[in-house]
């Protein structure tokens, strides 16, 4: 910070002239100049003196849902959720394998449900599945036909290039089923979310 009016005068606002020199900026041992703000309007000084973006919270978040009602058959069959609801760390894949793949190591909020309507007895669940290893795998057996919503929630271990498909088994031969839309609002319960926590 330089007197631009000359030696023996007093400095006011008019008379300084800053540079872009650091020697004298607040630290975590002295007192100083507040340093060059980097002209991004949602960030802030940090105790360290470091603009550092508020909330320090993850950017991986998504949820996706059915577009329109879908058959599922005798066997196993990945739900394909193909709409995205939303996807702020582009993660999710709606169009070709209908899974999400994490982009980042760390504890994964995963949650997911399918409403389904079966035509008498017989075992049905949902899966998730990590890698394509069934990770956890809840079933049921209805004894009489009826619509009934399949969960599955939890929070999992993820490292980088992960990824999570949901699927559902029907022991029950009589004919196809139907998994149910949540997102047009006719049936509430087929979805498939989840965000990072830590």
């Amino acid at each position: 910070m330089l007197n631009t009016s000359g030696p023996g005068t007093i400095a006011t606002d008019a008379t300084i002239a800053v540079t872009d020199v650091t020697t004298n900026n607040a630290s975590t041992s002295a007192h100083g100049f507040l340093k060059k703000l980097d002209n991004t309007a949602t960030n802030f000084m940090n105790g360290q003196g470091n603009w550092a973006a508020a909330g320090g919270g993850f950017t991986s978040q998504f949820r996706a849902a059915l577009n329109g009602n879908k058959s599922i058959s005798f066997g196993t069959n990945k739900v394909p959720f193909d709409v995205e609801l939303f996807d702020t760390g582009a993660e999710y894949d709606p169009t070709t394998n209908y899974r999400f793949t994490a982009t980042s190591t760390g504890y994964y909020f995963l949650s997911a449900s399918a409403t389904v309507t079966s035509a008498g007895s017989g075992a049905y669940g949902i899966r998730l599945k990590l890698n394509g290893t069934t990770y956890f795998d809840g079933c049921n057996g209805p004894t009489i036909a009826q619509t009934k919503t399949y969960t599955v929630s939890g929070v999992y271990s993820l490292t980088a290039g992960d990824y999570v498909e949901i699927w559902f088994y029907v022991n029950e031969a009589s004919g196809t089923q139907t998994c149910y839309d949540a997102y047009a609002g006719t049936h509430d319960g087929s979805g498939f979310s989840g965000f990072r926590v830590a």
